[in-house]
């Protein structure tokens, strides 16, 4: 299958500038959260960046050169992770009508559903869960059949993340919600914006194809959401 990554650097930083305009835009049409859109923006800024001064005579050394390959290296991971999960919001069929064109708009060709579907696992992921220092979650999702792995099973291509809330000091549970899609099995992710510290939180995840059939829910794992610190790294002084 061809790439749809140029592969001259210019028109990736390009692509990459497109991808980032339309992201920024509008999130929301493309299944991403403001912060996520800006962060791509930035990563596409200091790429592009870089890249400018490599090209430029009078600057170019190979410092500047290394500092552009990292910075492009950086981008590409991003824009390729980012194209998996805005095809795999996008080929739910909520959004059937104008697929196409939005897709189209950031360089991208349709997805064709009947060449995408695969054979979805029929055994639950096992998901392992850890709080972070910022608040967040760390979610660990692995195969059942090849725990030890840490790609996901053959058929899939996302992970859906599931949610429900246990507010402190009451103890009903509010309905179960998708919280996102992952494209990866390993993801530090924000709590729940309707979420709060002391809050239980208790999260079951799913494999799924590229057209979105999903397989079995796995087990839900709750936790306990705790305040958000601050990390400060500095020089540990002589006694």
């Amino acid at each position: 299958m061809p790439d749809y990554l140029p592969r001259q650097e210019g028109k990736r930083i390009a692509f990459a500038a497109q991808l980032a305009k339309h992201l920024l835009a509008s999130p929301e049409t493309y299944g991403v959260t403001p912060p996520e859109a800006e962060a791509f923006h930035t990563l596409y800024e200091q790429a592009a960046a870089a890249y400018r001064v490599s090209q430029t005579p009078a600057m170019r050394t190979a410092v500047t050169v290394r500092a552009k390959d990292e910075a492009l290296a950086a981008l590409v991971k991003e824009t390729r992770r980012r194209v998996k999960l805005v095809r795999a919001f996008l080929i739910t069929a909520e959004h059937a009508g104008d697929r196409t064109k939005r897709l189209a708009a950031i360089g991208l060709r349709p997805v064709n559903p009947s060449r995408a579907r695969l054979r979805v696992p029929s055994a639950p992921p096992h998901l392992f869960l850890m709080p972070t220092m910022q608040g967040g979650l760390r979610l660990t999702v692995r195969d059942a059949a090849h725990p030890q792995r840490k790609a996901m099973p053959r058929g899939a291509m996302m992970v859906y993340v599931h949610v429900r809330i246990q507010p402190t000091g009451s103890g009903e549970w509010s309905a179960w919600r998708r919280w996102q899609v992952m494209g990866v099995t390993e993801s530090e992710v924000t709590a729940p914006p309707w979420a709060r510290p002391g809050d239980r939180v208790e999260v079951a995840v799913c494999f799924a194809s590229p057209t979105c059939v999903r397989g079995p829910m796995s087990l839900p794992v709750s936790i306990v959401l705790g305040p958000v610190y601050s990390m400060r790294v500095g020089k540990r002084q002589a006694a």
